[in-house]
């Protein structure tokens, strides 16, 4: 048993809590969730590889401007104003997600990537800004992580499953889709990565407790074995 009062007495229900724009956050993830659901239906997917992979690939013609929706929220290269379709366009502009530049290009100011059958918002590249949120190949380990720990140890009916400093809430997600029967409660200290990972998990199809907390680490008093991925993640496994 895990004293999870910590985080309680921090719990943040409203989205305005997580926005940029508290007055605009209901629209600007509603048109988040309506982007990932278009994609969905499109089987979009995009594995997303290391940082330095990433600029690699982009090094190999830098100047090329997006031809597809991988290129946009994938690779995110700078597009026409012209290559989307004007849903995806619409969504984009409504979530105040669309960089103009002074070449008359447009950027995405958010990714997409896939795993297995879900797609997760995550920051545009590179991600450098203080409150960017990070998707990659330490993703693709914990999730695998997640649900090998929790087929050997399953989690009891009404167990709660915490994944603390939860990203784009892979972990949370990967625990969900596991462990069904559990309550999962999603923490960290980026309200941006809240914000994403309540987007992610409703379009996966899962609710969850949503938590801004002054600490990633509120177990250390209590005791308790923890999975910790390089992400910066971690999923308290053995949960009240």
């Amino acid at each position: 048993m895990h004293d999870l009062s910590a985080f309680r007495k921090a719990e943040i229900p409203p989205p305005a809590m997580l926005a940029r724009k508290p007055e605009d956050a209901a629209m600007e993830e509603e048109a988040l969730r309506e982007l990932l659901l278009l994609l969905k239906k499109r089987r979009y997917a995009f594995v997303t590889p290391t940082p330095l992979s990433h600029s690699r690939i982009l090094a190999r013609d830098a100047a090329r401007p997006a031809r597809d929706l991988r290129d946009v929220f994938g690779w995110n290269r700078p597009f026409s104003p012209d290559l989307l379709d004007r849903s995806v366009m619409d969504c984009l502009k409504r979530a105040e997600m669309v960089e103009h530049r002074a070449d008359g290009m447009m950027r995405s100011r958010v990714r997409v990537s896939s795993l297995d059958d879900d797609l997760f918002l995550h920051s545009s590249y590179p991600t450098v800004d203080r409150d960017a949120v990070f998707f990659g190949p330490d993703s693709y380990r914990f999730a695998r992580l997640i649900r090998q720990e929790l087929a050997m140890r399953p989690a009891r009916r009404g167990a709660r499953i915490a994944d603390m400093g939860a990203g784009t809430g892979v972990g949370a997600i990967a625990a969900a889709r596991s462990c069904p029967q559990a309550c999962i409660v999603m923490t960290d200290v980026n309200a941006s990565a809240l914000r994403f990972a309540r987007i992610n998990a409703g379009v996966a199809g899962f609710g969850a407790g949503y938590v801004l907390a002054d600490t990633l680490d509120p177990v250390a008093e209590n005791g308790g074995a923890k999975l910790d991925h390089g992400g910066g993640g971690e999923v308290l496994l053995r949960a009240a």
